[in-house]
């Protein structure tokens, strides 16, 4: 191939077609990007894809084969793209808070922040919705299980629950947080709030 002298044009002069060289899976220019938004009306029906699954996909869909790696970070694209960034959903928050206690005003949410030079910086939130409350209330017995778990996120958050059990060993929820890990603080904080709340039903 060549460019013409008098033109702006490429021309293909001499062709062999005959080639020896083999073909490969991998693809230097099946870029990160490119391929998250190929997969985002996949991912749309099926979130929980296996990371397997999706690399099968990319070799029968496209004929290239995406590294683990390459296509966990393609996941964590694809899936930012569909629902937003999780960092732009924490400016979502008050928002959330405000809309549980217009529905019900008896709702409790607490929101707490670190205040910082750059703005305030989320920490913790805690939730008991008033049609959980009464249910404990009139429906379980005079017991409650506390428990915490991890959060699969990207910033590791952790997840406390309060919970009751009804007269048929039903669980009930009662009240739940999210952390920024399990500690005396942040259990204390959680139970405290959950005391207020439980406090004369």
């Amino acid at each position: 191939m060549s460019k013409s002298i008098h033109a702006t044009y490429w021309q293909v002069v001499t062709l062999k077609d005959e080639h020896c060289c083999f073909r490969t899976a991998r693809n230097s220019q099946a870029i990160l990007e490119w391929v998250a938004k190929r997969l985002m009306s996949l991912l749309m029906h099926t979130p929980n894809m296996k990371l397997k699954a999706l690399v099968a996909y990319a070799v029968e869909k496209w004929g290239f084969r995406l590294s683990m790696d390459q296509t966990y970070r393609t996941n964590v694209k694809a899936m930012e793209k569909i629902k937003g960034a999780t960092r732009d959903q924490y400016k979502h928050l008050r928002s959330y808070a405000a809309e549980l206690i217009e529905k019900n005003k008896n709702n409790t949410v607490k929101i707490k922040c670190d205040l910082t030079p750059h703005g305030p910086i989320f920490e913790r939130i805690y939730v008991c919705l008033e049609a959980c409350k009464s249910a404990f209330a009139t429906t379980c017995r005079s017991l409650i299980g506390l428990d915490g778990c991890f959060l699969k996120g990207e910033y590791g958050d952790q997840l406390l629950s309060v919970v009751g059990k009804d007269g048929n060993s039903q669980m009930i929820p009662i009240a739940y947080a999210v952390v920024e890990s399990e500690n005396y603080s942040s259990w204390k904080w959680f139970v405290d709030l959950l005391i207020a709340n439980l406090d004369g039903i």
